[in-house]
């Protein structure tokens, strides 16, 4: 019993540090002490470190983006959060990150990977609870029945209810996967991913980078193929992103990119 506590408080401690409840549920107590000491050492080194503005919580967590270190992406925005409070971290330091993340998209000195890391890691952040926290009593019963940082586990149990799309249920869980075995939420590698998985992260990078969103426009379909070929062998499994090329680009002959169906519009319409 006592045994059982201990791994609790040590397993509280570290989700709201950042790790994701899935990646340390499984770890033997020493090595949960282990991480816990870690976390102490960057928390103190984190208040002793010369981040205190909210340009310099912005810049860190590109760094961070760009390196694929969705752990480090965390310690920096709760730092901030610590530095700034709640309020100050997503006004301050989230709301610019993300412009900045879209324009560094736009401009090419960042990848969709590097969006998708930085988005998954706000995103967790902000359905996170603020540890302490008081909810209202007004507030809504049950919001998310999923750990913090498993949020595709209940995409995949949505779907996995639905008779007719039972069969996929693998597929959105796994498609944050990467080949290069860095992706989330299980950093499985290469085949270990299910086939669909893998097809779906092509055409979900695909789709995010030739729509618009609120912070940025969408690419062309020229440069998103550009961009699968580039990640092929990392980010995506070759076999399928060679398909997928071959296809898209065959496509593009015939296909009318968003921005011309505009202006064509715009043009009838004058």
């Amino acid at each position: 019993c006592e045994e059982a506590i201990k791994r609790l408080k040590l397993l509280r401690e570290l989700t709201e540090n950042g790790h994701r409840i899935g990646g340390v549920a499984k770890l033997p107590t020493e090595e949960l002490e282990a991480l816990v000491k870690q976390v102490s050492a960057d928390v103190q080194m984190a208040a002793a470190s010369s981040m205190e503005s909210p340009e310099q919580f912005v810049a860190a967590a590109i760094g961070a983006s760009k390196n694929y270190d969705s752990d480090g992406l965390r310690r920096v925005l709760l730092h901030s959060r610590r530095q700034l409070g709640q309020r100050g971290m997503l006004h301050r330091v989230i709301c610019p990150l993300i412009v900045k993340i879209g324009e560094s998209w736009q401009h090419g000195d960042l990848r969709s990977s590097h969006e998708h890391i930085a988005t998954a890691v706000i995103r967790e952040l902000l359905l996170t609870p603020v540890p302490g926290s008081q909810v209202a009593a007004n507030a809504p019963e049950l919001v998310v029945a999923t750990p913090a940082g498993e949020l595709h586990e209940l995409g995949a149990m949505i779907v996995g209810s639905i008779p007719e799309m039972a069969c996929i249920a693998e597929a959105v869980r796994s498609h944050h996967e990467r080949w290069d075995g860095r992706g989330y939420p299980d950093a499985t590698s290469e085949e270990e991913t299910p086939l669909l998985g893998r097809l779906f992260a092509i055409a979900d990078a695909f789709s995010a980078m030739t729509t618009d969103r609120p912070y940025r426009r969408g690419t062309s379909w020229e440069k998103a193929i550009e961009e699968i070929v580039k990640c092929s062998g990392t980010q995506f499994d070759p076999t399928l992103a060679k398909a997928f090329v071959n296809v898209a680009s065959r496509r593009l002959l015939t296909v009318p990119t968003t921005h011309e169906i505009e202006e064509e519009t715009l043009q009838k319409a004058a």
